[in-house]
């Protein structure tokens, strides 16, 4: 009986101390803040702005061209951290969402940790976790973004989107965050939180980069045109192998580079890599939003009739539009520049171009 007394007072301690650090982590702030340097950084000059966002609450597990296992979303922050650091003349916000962890396996963690870089110096690092586990896409991160950045965008010459991650789906992507599948995150809700990165109603960003699979789509492009004057991304596979985005430095050497040449140069250097790491299709597409945006309405249009008709598995690799039967290259190829290297084997080893255009395929 002594027994069975003492393992329920075991037990009624247990509980009590268990509630007791539940209600003392309720009471924390969903933020933890690191590093503030950013009321001595207010009066410094902004000349360009870029935005990366980095997603890690997935499986981003690879292996290199020498068979090391590397996480891409780690090597992704390097390369944002290097930019941060050596942009001397620019700002720069990094998000890296990692996946929610839990104390006990109860209460929420502040997993997701975002930086603030002003003029190659550090201003602001802090970690965090989301108050609401069904908020829209990037909501929370526009509240810190507002804290930090410049005031207003409207007199910057440039302003870059980095996206790092898995294929977007065009809508619906509730499932994208492992750890948080109820946060909706696709093309549509993208282009939705972009938006509110933006201080002035007319503006976009000057170049939205998405370091994705297969999100080189007419659909994405007409998720874009709201937000941005141009888009690099991959009507095929990366393989987490990632955009390299060094080239974004040019601006140090010339503030007044013009975003075209930006572009040009991150998607050259990044296709030279994968031709000599990859055997599969390698294709990346610098696309002119204003140009595309003449005849968007009329592809994207036709792709949705052909999905609604043909039902295509939206987890298969992308195939090239040009393929498909109502694809018209003459006049859906204006407002695209493309690299492509064919595959070593299968039955596009023989294509000698790509429409820059992906679509899925039966």
């Amino acid at each position: 009986m002594r027994a069975f007394i003492f393992l329920n007072e075991m037990k009624t301690k247990a509980f009590l101390i268990v509630s007791f650090f539940g209600l003392l982590l309720q009471g924390c702030s969903h933020v933890s803040v690191i590093t503030d340097r950013t009321e001595m950084a207010a009066d410094d000059e902004v000349l360009y702005s870029a935005l990366f966002y980095i997603h890690a609450d997935a499986d981003y597990l690879f292996h290199d061209s020498e068979g090391n296992a590397r996480q891409a979303d780690e090597r992704a922050l390097s390369a944002a951290m290097k930019i941060g650091s050596e942009a001397s003349s620019g700002e720069v916000f990094i998000i890296h969402h990692k996946r929610q962890r839990k104390i006990l396996g109860l209460f929420p963690r502040r997993s997701n940790e975002m930086f603030y870089f002003r003029n190659g110096e550090l201003q602001r690092q802090l970690t965090y976790r989301y108050e609401d586990s069904s908020e829209p896409f990037l909501s929370t991160e526009k509240i810190f973004y507002e804290q930090v950045a410049t005031l207003s965008d409207n007199g910057l010459p440039q302003k870059y989107f980095f996206f790092f991650g898995h294929e977007l789906p065009n809508k619906d992507g509730k499932g994208y965050h492992n750890s948080m599948p109820n946060v909706d995150v696709s093309g549509e809700t993208l282009s939705a939180g972009m938006k509110q990165f933006l201080s002035e109603p007319a503006r976009k960003f000057d170049l939205v980069t998405l370091s994705t699979c297969s999100n080189g789509t007419p659909q994405m492009a007409e998720q874009m045109i709201p937000v941005s004057h141009y888009m690099l991304a991959s009507p095929q596979n990366l393989h987490l192998s990632y955009m390299d985005v060094d080239a974004f430095l040019n601006l140090e050497e010339n503030p007044a580079t013009p975003m075209p040449e930006i572009a040009e140069a991150m998607a050259s250097r990044t296709f030279e890599r994968l031709k000599r790491e990859v055997r599969t299709e390698v294709a990346l597409t610098i696309y002119d939003l204003r140009e595309i945006s003449l005849y968007i309405d009329e592809l994207a249009a036709m792709v949705e009739e052909y999905e609604q008709e043909y039902n295509p598995n939206r987890y298969r690799d992308n195939i090239d539009c040009a393929d498909l039967d109502f694809f018209y290259s003459e006049v859906f190829k204006n407002g695209l520049e493309t690299w492509f290297s064919p595959a070593a084997f299968g039955t596009r080893a023989s294509a000698g171009v790509h429409s820059g255009w992906g679509c899925k395929g039966n």
